[in-house]
Formats: C-alpha cells, sequence, structure tokens
C-alpha cells in the first residue's frame, strides 16, 4: 500500500489491474483505498459519470466504490435516454465491476432495463446479473425475464443465467 502511494507507476499499475480484474478482491481492496487516499471524492456523480460515459475510465474505480446509490441512480436517468454503443459497454463495466453495498440497487437497473441492455449486449447483461446475489422477488423476475429467451437466438446464454440464478 506504502508504495502505490509514493510510486506514481505501482499506483497507475494497481488502479488498471483492478478494472481489468474485478474478481480480485485483495487487489479491489488496495485499488479502493489508494483512490481514497490520493483524492478526496468528489461530490457529483452525475458529473463523474458524464465523465466516464466520455471515455475518461480513470474515474472507473471512483464510481464503482460509490458508498450510496446515486452512481446508480445517475446511470438509471442515462438508460431512460439515447446511448452510444460505448456508452452502453461503459455501463456494463462498471454495473459488472460495482463494489460495495449497493449490489442489489445493480440487479435492479439490470431487471429494470433489460430490453436496452440485453438488446445491446445479451451476454455481458446476463453475467451482470448473474454476478451478484439476488433477492427472492428479483430472482423470480429474472428468472420470468430468462425464461422467455429460452427458444430464441440468446437460448444458450439464457440457461446457462438460468442455472446459475436457481443454484
Amino acid at each position: 500500500m506504502k508504495a502505490g502511494r509514493n510510486n506514481p507507476d505501482i499506483h497507475d499499475w494497481v488502479i488498471k489491474e483492478a478494472a481489468r480484474l474485478p474478481e480480485d478482491r485483495e487487489l479491489q481492496f488496495a485499488a479502493e483505498k489508494l483512490v481514497q487516499r490520493k483524492k478526496p471524492r468528489r461530490a457529483d456523480p452525475e458529473e463523474l459519470l458524464k465523465q466516464y460515459l466520455s471515455g475518461d475510465t480513470r474515474v472507473f474505480n471512483e464510481l464503482r466504490f460509490w458508498e450510496t446509490d446515486e452512481v446508480l441512480q445517475s446511470a438509471r436517468t442515462r438508460l431512460t435516454g439515447r446511448l452510444s454503443a460505448r456508452e452502453l459497454d461503459l455501463i456494463l463495466k462498471l454495473l459488472h465491476g460495482y463494489e460495495g453495498r449497493q449490489h442489489l440497487s445493480v440487479v435492479e437497473v439490470v431487471l429494470d432495463y433489460w430490453t436496452k441492455l440485453s438488446a445491446h449486449d445479451y451476454k455481458a447483461t446476463t453475467e451482470v446479473l448473474c454476478s451478484y446475489s439476488v433477492l427472492p422477488g428479483q430472482r423470480e423476475r429474472a428468472i420470468a425475464i430468462l425464461d422467455r429467451d429460452l427458444g430464441g437466438i440468446h437460448e444458450a446464454t439464457a440457461r446457462q443465467a438460468l442455472k446459475q440464478l436457481l443454484k
């Protein structure tokens, strides 16, 4: 941790690797600590999300470690409008890598915007959905959505996601 605070190259490497390997919990913890120590959290998550969606991926960790649901609310607002394919990719990446206590809210965003997200990238959307534990009501909604997709062009992916949800 000390090396990351004192050496910008190590700091940047840890942050980049954390973004690349969201499943590595130790790396995520180290990145979170470095981001918190490097600069105070900005006050406006909407502005950060706008910056991220415009291509500034340096704010990725700051967004995904946000402690309240403000970032997810901003993402919801964005999802109600027109988004480019690149912006949808970035939102899916953010949702997949989200850390903190907002996992149930991430699942809710995925379910509420399933049509838009899955039409863009079905596999990535199911991966986000299956990355987090879900409440019984969310599970029922997810199963109903995936059941409708059986027999369609995404049958194999929907079946795989159903298996994961039903474990």
